[in-house]
């Protein structure tokens, strides 16, 4: 190695100058055609960023053939398969079967209304999602009366988060 090209030798390693980035910061740091070039002007022929030639990838030939095996879910569809399962629950004495994700929902509810803080704000927080995205209901008569009922629903699941007696609330609604 020269002085003038910016690395110094010690030892076997090359080692940069200081003050100079490492060979392999560069590389990363450069795309395309600098890359290669880069590459190329390398002092080594085989090591870092220069696999042997025998070993390398064919041009035009993936480095993974045989790909995904068929029929393996990712993440997302196992957790909506687990949330769309049936699943039975009793309401008001009977045995019903709903949809995981209806029977969270409603136990969600059942707990906002026995004054969970958390679970009246999570329910709180998924209606006004749902209206943001516009897809609590698409008639307009509809929707303004739905936007009214859920702002009551927001005023009791608010009230008994905050600690008002139940009764107290029942005869707000009432109202």
């Amino acid at each position: 190695m020269s002085e003038n090209d910016g690395t110094r030798t010690t030892g076997r390693k090359l080692r940069p100058a200081p003050g100079e980035p490492r060979v392999s910061d560069k590389i990363r740091a450069t795309t395309g055609e600098d890359r290669e070039a880069l590459i190329e002007r390398l002092p080594w022929e085989t090591g870092y960023a220069k696999p042997p030639v025998e070993t390398r990838f064919a041009p035009g030939r993936s480095g993974n053939p045989k790909g995904r095996p068929k029929g393996t879910k990712n993440v997302a569809t196992i957790v909506r398969t687990i949330a769309d399962e049936p699943v039975e629950y009793t309401s008001r004495g009977k045995k019903r079967r709903a949809p995981a994700k209806e029977v969270i929902l409603r136990r969600q509810q059942l707990n906002a209304l026995a004054g969970d803080r958390k679970a009246a704000e999570f329910i709180i927080d998924l209606m006004r999602d749902e209206e943001r995205a516009g897809n609590a209901v698409s008639d307009p008569g509809v929707t303004e009366a739905f936007t009214i009922a859920s702002q009551q629903m927001i005023d009791v699941f608010m009230a008994v988060a905050a600690g008002e007696p139940l009764e107290a609330v029942r005869k707000k609604v009432g109202e």
